[in-house]
């Protein structure tokens, strides 16, 4: 009736909770173009706005770490919550990675957060760069590949390696006893 709609019109209902990366709807309601370029990997910039574009579930992501190249698949993404006007929460992704842990391999979990940034960044200058964005991707992919493959060849037997006082290999191979020799 008139009444409701007039109270509705005084003091319109607050929504109870925001959804997670609010931020998007608020922000990039008039930026489909942007979508599409992130999407075919042609661009080059990101606002805090638009960031959360780039990593969406089960995409790869590639991480320097320890002065090594560390790749993660994105599981989840959450924040960028509005806290006041202009401000929003950081990002979160949470994204898993195989790694050895002396005895096998497991699946860790891992949760990086991306404060919000003033401006936009180039997207291959991020701490997170998305799969379609690392430079010299190719080389780079076919690297850690080759040095997971490493991993896998040490963890199925025992190996050894004699080094002399100069800490330089005499010889290496499998030790006695290990599936291959059987």
């Amino acid at each position: 009736d008139g009444n409701s709609a007039l109270a509705e019109f005084r003091h319109p209902r607050r929504p109870q909770r925001t959804s997670s990366l609010s931020i998007i709807d608020n922000e990039m309601a008039l930026v489909p173009s942007k979508l599409v370029a992130i999407q075919e990997k042609r661009c080059k910039k990101v606002s805090y706005a638009e960031i959360s574009l780039l990593y969406p579930p089960h995409s790869t992501i590639y991480s320097f770490e320890n002065g090594g190249l560390r790749a993660f698949v994105v599981t989840q993404r959450s924040g960028m919550e509005p806290i006041s006007p202009n401000y929003w929460s950081p990002l979160v992704l949470r994204a898993k990675s195989v790694r050895h842990n002396g005895k096998r391999f497991v699946r860790q979990i891992h949760e990086f957060t991306i404060p919000q940034f003033s401006g936009e960044r180039e997207i291959s200058s991020l701490k997170y760069i998305p799969s379609g964005y690392l430079p010299d991707e190719f080389r780079q992919r076919e690297a850690l590949i080759a040095r997971g493959r490493k991993y896998i060849v040490l963890a199925e037997g025992i190996h050894y390696m004699q080094m002399d006082r100069n800490n330089v290999s005499k010889h290496s191979g499998q030790a006695l006893g290990s599936s291959q020799n059987r």
